[in-house]
């Protein structure tokens, strides 16, 4: 990654499409135009500005999990965001339409000033979705408050293309 690059919906989206899960990935919304049938078992990266605000460059990516996994962890519709932010009330009445009950996850992992959002959404949805127990996603790969770590860890990462 390069230091402080943020990511385009279309890198995101790319990424997932060439991932081995890529039939779980139901793609980049604003959290205004999410899809009307609710998160439907797929996985989402939202930017949590809406469409029509501002320069339609976005603000903040957060992700969304509503995929059972027949894995050790407990099926959720989980909510992420790399700043620890509550979701959008726009976010939330989309997860309320889960068959999967709803969490959100409340560790801080990303720095004020970092603009690596994607890549934190990234990260936190390839460790779910390779069955990576939650108690080492968020408190081994990365880690609360402890930004120099989480910066280096997503820094890691390499964009499918």
């Amino acid at each position: 990654m390069e230091q402080g690059r943020s990511l385009s919906n279309i890198e995101i989206d790319n990424h997932f499409r060439k991932w081995p899960y890529a039939t779980l990935y139901g793609g980049t919304f604003s959290k205004d135009r999410l899809p009307k049938g609710g998160p439907a078992g797929k996985c989402y990266i939202i930017n949590i500005q809406s469409f029509d605000e501002g320069d339609r460059q976005g603000t903040h990516w957060v992700a969304l999990c509503d995929v059972a996994i027949p894995d050790a962890n407990e099926d959720y519709c989980i909510f992420y965001d790399p700043y620890s932010v509550a979701p959008p009330d726009l976010v939330l009445d989309f997860m309320s339409k889960s068959d999967l009950p709803t969490i959100r996850t409340i560790d801080e992992h990303q720095p004020i000033d970092s603009t690596a959002c994607g890549w934190y959404c990234i990260r936190v949805l390839e460790g779910i979705l390779s069955s990576t127990p939650y108690d080492e996603i968020f408190d081994g790969i990365l880690r609360d408050e402890d930004y120099i770590y989480n910066e280096e860890s997503v820094r890691k990462l390499k964009l499918n293309k």
